[in-house]
């Protein structure tokens, strides 16, 4: 049986700047802070201002600075496409709201990124490494450009109407394939991944296009890149 993990999840909407929005978004969240595990204001009230809610004993995060907003999830993303979901209340609401403060402010991009540590049952690094030699790679060619390689990885991209997707993937190494990119897993997810055999994936999708990011729009990238894991 295979089955994929989320350790590390991000997504981020940037938009024209709003200059006064720090002397407006202690209102507008004034609703959301009784549900916070806790929160925190840095460099109050100048427009470098940036709060951080956390949520569900810091599951979730809410950053929120004068040109963007950021949800960040680090206990996977198997229920954030559901309709009653933290993604669609408090997020897009929150930027609903900020929407309304600045009709003017206008979506720049939005970025969709992920982190899934594919388990394969039953196998060895050395299991998975073959399996993406064979499959993905010329082996042989690979031999003589490196002789004896003992890991490698494949990545993709994908460029269309604005929209660049990258998606990269290989044998899961273990912690290190966070601490190589600077990722600071939580101790639940250290103790979950630490131990597993399988594949690692990441996922990036950056879209340019100028249209507003809504909860359906962010439900399909959850699909795009489950299909993609799914798929190794």
């Amino acid at each position: 049986m295979n089955s994929h993990y989320t350790p590390v999840h991000q997504f981020e909407i940037r938009f024209t700047p709003i200059i006064n929005l720090s002397l407006k978004i202690k209102d507008l969240l004034a609703p959301y802070i009784q549900r916070t595990t806790n929160f925190n204001i840095e460099n109050e009230n100048l427009a470098s201002q940036r709060i951080t809610l956390n949520f569900d004993d810091n599951s979730y995060s809410i950053f929120i600075t004068w040109d963007r907003i950021v949800l960040s999830s680090n206990i996977g993303i198997d229920d954030l496409s559901d309709p009653n979901s933290f993604v669609k209340e408090p997020f897009f609401a929150i930027y609903e709201k900020i929407q309304e403060l600045s009709p003017l402010a206008a979506c720049k991009n939005f970025l969709f990124y992920a982190i899934g540590v594919k388990e394969v049952e039953k196998s060895s690094f050395d299991d998975n490494f073959k399996f993406v030699k064979d499959k993905y790679l010329n082996g042989q060619s690979c031999d003589i450009l490196t002789p004896g390689f003992n890991d490698c990885g494949v990545s993709l991209e994908k460029k269309s109407q604005n929209v660049t997707t990258t998606f990269t993937f290989g044998p899961y190494k273990g912690i290190i394939d966070f601490t190589n990119r600077n990722i600071q897993l939580t101790t639940k997810n250290i103790s979950f991944v630490s131990d597993k055999q399988g594949m690692f994936a990441e996922y990036k999708s950056l879209n340019e296009q100028g249209i507003t990011p809504d909860f359906k729009v962010y439900k399909n990238l959850i699909s795009e890149f489950n299909d993609f894991v799914n798929r190794i």
